[in-house]
């Protein structure tokens, strides 16, 4: 009808070519109209995607090779997942503040998360496999695997250790069981673990699982020591001192910690 009224209006004034050039005309500035309306919001999205591409992306450190793309997306760019045997294990970590070092034995995997500025160890990640005999008696397609997270709280260390039943088939994993978890020293030194606590607060089965692991690590000291376990020391290492009995001073220092594993 359009086309019908235009065409009447332009032959009364005498001519069809005009017709075909204002319709052309008019066709044309319409179809650039919605070509823009459609591409603001669009370029706007790619935008937005590609600034959170390039600030927020997480990466995945593996043995051979680092990983970057849109798979390891993360609303915080301190974060890195390092890659074990089974298991991925998240670091909250800038991948560039961050070495890894690869150590490979017959019944574990270790990834030693170095500061790249100071060369000094900061924690340690293991995955421990079962005997062998175990792991081919096992049946319904599962495994049984051990994780290790030895952090640095200088001069100490805490070891956080979790084993944990995994089902697998095919390209699909999920975590069945956690067994157990606990802490330990994490090296030798004159200090003690206080008031541990170690929570589990994972719905099962699940492809990840996080655990908390808190408590003080306590030294006993006096002004004789000197060194690293000195009273002058543990202050810098941020501890608080307190005076006990016969000259004895404790250094105590709380940590909190979540501990954070998956299976992709």
């Amino acid at each position: 009808m359009y086309d019908t009224l235009l065409y009447t209006i332009l032959i009364s004034k005498g001519g069809s070519k005009m017709f075909k050039s204002v319709k052309n005309s008019i066709a044309l500035l319409l179809m650039m109209i919605f070509l823009i309306s459609l591409g603001t919001p669009s370029n706007v999205e790619a935008n937005s995607f590609n600034e959170l591409k390039e600030n927020k992306a997480r990466v995945q450190i593996t043995k051979e090779k680092i990983i970057e793309n849109e798979d390891y997306l993360s609303t915080s760019e301190d974060i890195t997942d390092i890659k074990l045997d089974l298991l991925n294990v998240q670091v909250p970590y800038n991948a560039k503040d961050i070495d890894v070092k690869y150590i490979e034995k017959d019944d574990s995997v270790t990834a030693v998360i170095l500061d790249k500025k100071t060369n000094e160890e900061i924690d340690i990640y293991t995955e421990q496999f079962e005997d062998e005999e175990i792991k081919n008696s096992a049946a319904n397609n599962t495994v049984w695997r051990t994780l290790f997270r030895s952090k640095t709280y200088k001069p100490a260390a805490v070891e956080v250790g979790v084993r944990v039943q995994i089902w697998s088939s095919g390209s699909f994993r999920q975590f069945n069981k956690i067994q157990d978890a606990w802490q330990r020293p994490g090296n030798s030194g004159k200090y003690t673990l206080k008031s541990t606590r170690t929570f589990n607060n994972n719905k099962l089965p699940a492809t990840k699982i996080s655990i908390n692991a808190s408590g003080i690590i306590e030294v006993a000291t006096n002004e004789n020591i000197t060194g690293t376990w000195s009273i002058s020391s543990l202050k810098k290492y941020g501890f608080s001192i307190s005076a006990g009995s016969k000259k004895t001073y404790y250094a105590r220092k709380h940590y909190n910690n979540d501990f954070i594993f998956s299976l992709y």
